[in-house]
């Protein structure tokens, strides 16, 4: 009986031990998974609107989608930017719902604005996980009406006139206008809400040919400010807005090479509108230029090391980018490129994963 009850007692502790090196397990490889989660960084699931639609609402919600739970205390204005390039930098509230961050506009925007959008490395999941790389997309709003039948209006006589920019200048709802020309004077138009200009203010920048402008919130204070194109040697200027619609000439902001156009853009997926100038003539010799914004309307030239980062923030969009009967845009051609050049594509994936894996080998 003795010895029956020793069994009985040697198989009760096997099976515990048995029980507990199965829990012991089971835990491990569920804190391994939990590890690996937490690890791992949020991948983007879904855009809206899609990237380069031209059919977006005026009012429509503008939102990223993750495969992970984000953290509403690392989403605002300035991780998750949207520039509508007429109305101005949008400051609403954004909503976080799961994986999902929605910004509502809370006044429709103007039929036909360009608007662009970037959600920094600055959103972190729950776990405190950031995206690799941010995310940046741009769409046009839909119209709601025309015919395409135009009736003239007004008539704002400036004979060397040259580009100019729409946009609302005074943030009353109602587009202003910008103009440049030849002889280095700037002009200001106010809409009256009715579709006629008036002037607000007049500039001269003696000796200067400005053929361009370009208009956007280079200073982060939530109004539209202007760059103004020089085709000399003069350089390029800043206006600031001083929040009425009127501008405060900021000085030379980054110089020129007989440049003839600009256009804002976050080339480096930081939040902020940075400008890509195109220089040249009729000789071929033209030259594209990236300057960098520090979020404070201060330029930089970006470097040619730092070109990389235009293709990080390009490259999505270029695989996945659509002809309007659904047939590859680009992704065809590229790989086909790669498929015919694979030692030239091995050894630069070589040279690209030792650059980003250098950092985390021993130096012994």
């Amino acid at each position: 009986m003795k010895h029956q009850k020793i069994q009985i007692n040697k198989r009760l502790i096997g099976t515990i031990l048995m029980g507990a090196g199965l829990a012991i397990i089971m835990l491990l490889a569920f804190n391994l998974a939990v590890m690996a989660g937490m690890l791992a960084p949020p991948q983007v699931v879904e855009i809206s609107p899609a990237n380069g639609s031209h059919n977006a609402g005026v009012d429509a919600p503008i939102s990223i989608t993750y495969d992970q739970a984000m953290d509403p205390a690392t989403v605002n204005p300035q991780s998750f930017v949207v520039h509508a390039m007429q109305t101005g930098w949008l400051t609403e509230t954004l909503h976080v719902d799961g994986g999902m961050i929605v910004l509502q506009p809370t006044s429709p925007l103007h039929a036909g604005e360009l608007v662009q959008v970037t959600a920094t490395t600055a959103t972190l999941s729950l776990e405190g996980e950031a995206p690799l790389e941010p995310t940046v997309w741009q769409f046009t709003t839909a119209p709601w009406g025309g015919n395409a039948v135009f009736h003239f209006s007004q008539f704002i006589a400036d004979s060397t006139g040259q580009e100019g920019a729409m946009a609302d200048l005074n943030q009353d709802g109602f587009p202003d206008v910008i103009t440049v020309n030849w002889i280095g004077n700037v002009r200001i138009f106010h809409n009256d809400g009715h579709g006629q200009f008036n002037e607000a203010q007049y500039l001269s920048f003696p000796g200067y040919n400005l053929v361009g402008s370009a208009v956007g919130d280079l200073d982060g204070d939530g109004d539209l400010d202007a760059v103004l194109i020089d085709n000399t040697n003069h350089d390029n200027r800043v206006l600031w807005n001083n929040g009425d619609g009127k501008f405060t000439d900021g000085g030379p902001a980054f110089w020129s090479s007989h440049d003839w156009t600009a256009r804002l853009g976050d080339v480096d997926g930081d939040g902020d509108l940075d400008v890509i100038v195109v220089s040249g003539g009729i000789d071929n010799t033209g030259t594209a230029r990236t300057w960098r914004n520090d979020g404070e309307g201060h330029f930089s030239l970006l470097e040619e090391f730092d070109a990389r980062e235009i293709l990080h923030v390009t490259f999505g969009s270029v695989l996945t980018a659509r002809k309007p009967d659904g047939s590859w845009e680009f992704y065809d051609r590229f790989m086909a490129l790669l498929r015919s050049h694979p030692e030239a594509y091995a050894a630069n994936l070589e040279t690209h994963f030792l650059r980003h894996l250098r950092p985390f080998v021993s130096s012994r």
